[in-house]
């Protein structure tokens, strides 16, 4: 196994060799396992004058004993300009030697002042009327190449709406930056449209269109409201996307007149359920009323929530975990009595008021019902997953506040997964 590490590395020094200092193409392509490799960041080498290596490095990241991903990393020198290489190269094994899978060079200009240079010319390219109209339609206009790995904005946008004075050299520390420092933590999960599994599902679907609103710091107000529009531009296949549109659109006047609609502002985007604040208020109301309640009967509150949604997500996409977000609330809902409070309590847990039953036997009946009718098998591209759910309730009478009673349901679901059981009963 380590004699193919050696070779592996060998055949990607001398491909990077021959790519860079030698400007022979051919030295990656003829590496290649056959014409349907995904190259990213590989075009040809057509660039003036000559580079000089200055060092280099590449670390071997195991899979199996006939695969293997090197990382490289090649200082480069030519003239006054410095970049730096990174790369990223799948080898197999194969009968007639080592091939490559895929490969994947990102360029990076040593010299920030460089790099700045770089993004005011990107701001003076003119690409056209149909750029120009984008342009003046959407806020700030981001184009991603996968074909060649190039990343491109107009830096004076991006700063008017996003408040931030950054310069952005590659897709990935545009997300990551993006989703830490400007998006509201609420509305993180409204990201994972970039997930890979969702993407390949959307250009095979032909739903080459997405678009979700959320909030963004600005500088004006703590947050603001904007849409966002990702446009997949696929290959001839639909196996792969060659570029992608991320286009932004300042909405924060026209949400502030939707959100006075009450019925859209109480509903969860996803499930449809009452979000987490109307739910509450809903509860709340409820409870106070339980205190001068003179009939026999018998009121709970439940939580409900979904095991490893997070490994959902990551296995299938969000479209899959969304589906099963859906699915269950519908079940949810199918099940419950007519004045029933039923809320989307955090992202993967649903809160439900149980109102006005005869007995604590029929809560228990109910609860146990749920549980079973919330668990089915799901299976996607021949994975199949178990879809289970923890559930705590407490029988209440309005003595506890509901802060109180959340928090021990809360520890209740815990103590569900931990007894195997999927149920736990908390204590009045």
């Amino acid at each position: 196994m380590e004699e193919f590490y050696v070779k592996a590395v060998e055949k990607v020094k001398t491909s990077m060799h021959g790519y860079w200092i030698d400007k022979n193409i051919n030295s990656v392509l003829s590496a290649c396992r056959d014409s349907q490799v995904y190259l990213i960041g590989v075009t040809n080498p057509n660039w003036e004058g000559n580079f000089i290596l200055q060092s280099e490095s590449y670390n071997v990241i195991p899979i199996d004993e006939d695969r293997c991903i090197i990382s490289a990393r090649m200082a480069l020198k030519k003239s006054e300009e410095e970049i730096i290489v990174d790369a990223s190269v799948s080898c197999e094994q194969r009968p007639e030697g080592i091939n490559f899978f895929y490969v994947h060079m990102t360029k990076i200009n040593n010299d920030l002042s460089l790099m700045k240079d770089a993004f005011r010319d990107v701001n003076q390219i003119s690409d056209g009327k149909y750029r120009d109209v984008i342009h003046q339609v959407y806020d700030v206009v981001l184009e991603y190449s996968c074909l060649n790995n190039t990343f491109k904005y107009r830096h004076n946008e991006y700063r008017e709406l996003f408040g931030m004075d950054k310069y952005y050299i590659s897709i990935d520390q545009w997300f990551w930056s993006f989703v830490s420092e400007c998006v509201h933590k609420d509305d993180e999960l409204k990201l994972d449209v970039f997930r890979d599994a969702d993407i390949t599902k959307r250009i095979k679907m032909r739903q080459d269109m997405i678009e979700t609103e959320f909030r963004i710091r600005n500088d004006k107000k703590p947050y603001i409201w904007v849409k966002m529009y990702i446009i997949l531009v696929p290959d001839e296949n639909r196996t792969k996307v060659k570029e992608m549109y991320i286009l932004f659109k300042n909405i924060d006047e026209q949400k502030s007149l939707e959100l006075e609609n009450q019925i859209l502002a109480r509903k969860d985007d996803v499930t449809s359920v009452w979000n987490k604040s109307y739910s509450e208020t809903l509860i709340m109301r409820e409870l106070n009323a339980l205190k001068e309640k003179t009939d026999n009967k018998y009121s709970a509150i439940a939580m409900l929530d979904i095991d490893d949604l997070t490994r959902i997500n990551d296995t299938y996409g969000k479209m899959t975990g969304d589906f099963i977000l859906s699915k269950i609330a519908d079940t949810i809902l199918r099940e419950k009595d007519s004045q029933d409070i039923i809320g989307r309590f955090y992202a993967d847990c649903f809160v439900i008021y149980m109102s006005s039953r005869d007995s604590e036997e029929s809560i228990e009946e109910y609860i146990h019902r749920l549980h079973d009718k919330t668990s089915f098998d799901y299976v996607e591209n021949n994975i199949k997953s178990v879809i289970k759910c923890s559930i705590s309730y407490m029988i209440v009478d309005g003595k506890k506040n509901m802060q109180d009673i959340f928090r021990e349901c809360e520890n209740g679901l815990a103590q569900a997964r931990k007894s195997g059981k999927g149920i736990w009963v908390c204590e009045k």
